[in-house]
Protein backbone atom coordinates (compact mmCIF):
# COMPACT_ATOMS: atom_id res chain seq x y z
CA UNK A 1 0.00 0.00 0.00
CA UNK A 2 2.73 2.42 1.14
CA UNK A 3 4.65 1.36 -2.75
CA UNK A 4 1.20 2.28 -4.23
CA UNK A 5 0.76 6.20 -2.74
CA UNK A 6 4.69 6.69 -3.25
CA UNK A 7 4.58 5.81 -6.79
CA UNK A 8 0.57 7.53 -7.23
CA UNK A 9 2.04 10.83 -5.56
CA UNK A 10 5.74 10.69 -7.75
CA UNK A 11 3.43 10.42 -10.66
CA UNK A 12 1.31 13.64 -9.68
CA UNK A 13 3.78 15.64 -8.86
CA UNK A 14 5.10 16.89 -12.47
CA UNK A 15 1.07 17.72 -13.03
CA UNK A 16 1.42 20.70 -10.20
CA UNK A 17 4.47 22.15 -12.30
CA UNK A 18 1.94 22.23 -15.29
CA UNK A 19 -0.76 24.76 -13.77
CA UNK A 20 1.14 27.88 -13.49
CA UNK A 21 0.25 30.48 -15.24
CA UNK A 22 1.84 31.06 -18.23
CA UNK A 23 2.13 34.38 -20.01
CA UNK A 24 0.29 36.51 -17.88
CA UNK A 25 -0.68 40.11 -18.59
CA UNK A 26 0.08 42.96 -16.41
CA UNK A 27 -2.53 44.54 -14.45
CA UNK A 28 -3.78 47.67 -16.11
CA UNK A 29 -5.52 49.11 -13.24
CA UNK A 30 -4.21 52.95 -11.66
CA UNK A 31 -1.72 52.39 -8.68
CA UNK A 32 -3.02 54.01 -5.16
CA UNK A 33 -1.81 56.93 -4.35
CA UNK A 34 -0.03 55.38 -1.55
CA UNK A 35 1.87 52.95 -3.63
CA UNK A 36 3.28 56.06 -6.24
CA UNK A 37 6.54 57.63 -5.80
CA UNK A 38 6.02 60.59 -3.92
CA UNK A 39 7.34 63.83 -5.48
CA UNK A 40 7.16 67.55 -3.18
CA UNK A 41 5.03 69.11 -5.91
CA UNK A 42 5.20 67.30 -9.50
CA UNK A 43 7.27 64.79 -10.80
CA UNK A 44 7.94 62.76 -13.68
CA UNK A 45 9.60 59.08 -14.03
CA UNK A 46 10.29 56.73 -17.15
CA UNK A 47 11.20 53.23 -17.30
CA UNK A 48 12.23 51.12 -20.28
CA UNK A 49 13.25 47.38 -20.97
CA UNK A 50 13.95 44.96 -23.59
CA UNK A 51 14.88 41.70 -24.64
CA UNK A 52 16.30 40.35 -28.02
CA UNK A 53 17.22 36.83 -28.23
CA UNK A 54 18.35 35.78 -31.82
CA UNK A 55 19.45 32.07 -32.38
CA UNK A 56 16.75 28.82 -31.65
CA UNK A 57 14.12 31.33 -30.65
CA UNK A 58 13.99 34.81 -32.28
CA UNK A 59 12.16 37.15 -29.61
CA UNK A 60 12.24 40.63 -29.53
CA UNK A 61 10.23 42.12 -26.38
CA UNK A 62 10.03 46.10 -25.18
CA UNK A 63 8.06 47.92 -22.69
CA UNK A 64 8.02 51.07 -21.07
CA UNK A 65 6.13 53.13 -18.81
CA UNK A 66 5.83 57.30 -18.42
CA UNK A 67 4.16 58.45 -15.22
CA UNK A 68 3.58 62.32 -14.14
CA UNK A 69 2.04 63.42 -10.92
CA UNK A 70 0.88 66.93 -9.83
CA UNK A 71 0.48 68.00 -6.34
CA UNK A 72 -1.35 71.19 -5.84
CA UNK A 73 -2.25 70.95 -1.96
CA UNK A 74 -4.79 68.69 -1.33
CA UNK A 75 -5.35 68.17 -4.73
CA UNK A 76 -3.23 65.13 -6.55
CA UNK A 77 -3.04 64.63 -10.43
CA UNK A 78 -1.22 61.34 -11.58
CA UNK A 79 -0.92 60.37 -15.30
CA UNK A 80 0.09 57.09 -16.54
CA UNK A 81 1.11 55.66 -19.98
CA UNK A 82 2.87 51.69 -20.90
CA UNK A 83 3.47 50.36 -23.64
CA UNK A 84 4.20 46.32 -24.41
CA UNK A 85 5.71 44.78 -27.98
CA UNK A 86 6.62 41.48 -28.17
CA UNK A 87 7.25 39.88 -31.64
CA UNK A 88 8.55 35.93 -31.64
CA UNK A 89 10.10 35.26 -35.16
CA UNK A 90 7.44 37.05 -37.32
CA UNK A 91 4.84 36.96 -35.20
CA UNK A 92 3.31 39.56 -33.32
CA UNK A 93 2.73 38.34 -30.09
CA UNK A 94 1.86 41.47 -28.09
CA UNK A 95 1.11 45.33 -28.96
CA UNK A 96 -0.69 46.75 -26.15
CA UNK A 97 -0.36 51.12 -25.42
CA UNK A 98 -2.25 51.78 -22.25
CA UNK A 99 -3.18 54.65 -20.01
CA UNK A 100 -5.11 56.39 -17.09
CA UNK A 101 -5.42 59.49 -15.32
CA UNK A 102 -6.13 59.42 -11.92
CA UNK A 103 -7.21 62.42 -9.10
CA UNK A 104 -7.12 62.09 -5.48
CA UNK A 105 -8.18 64.28 -3.00
CA UNK A 106 -6.46 63.69 0.12
CA UNK A 107 -9.35 64.67 2.43
CA UNK A 108 -7.24 63.35 6.23
CA UNK A 109 -3.62 62.75 6.08
CA UNK A 110 -4.42 59.15 5.59
CA UNK A 111 -8.18 59.19 3.76
CA UNK A 112 -8.25 60.00 -0.27
CA UNK A 113 -11.07 60.61 -2.14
Amino acid sequence: MKHLLLALGLALLPLSATAAPVGTTPDTRPAAPQQRKQWQTQGISAQFSGTYLSGNVNLITASGTLSYNLNLDQHQFFVDFGQLYTLAGSNLIANRLNGSLLYAYNLLENFNL
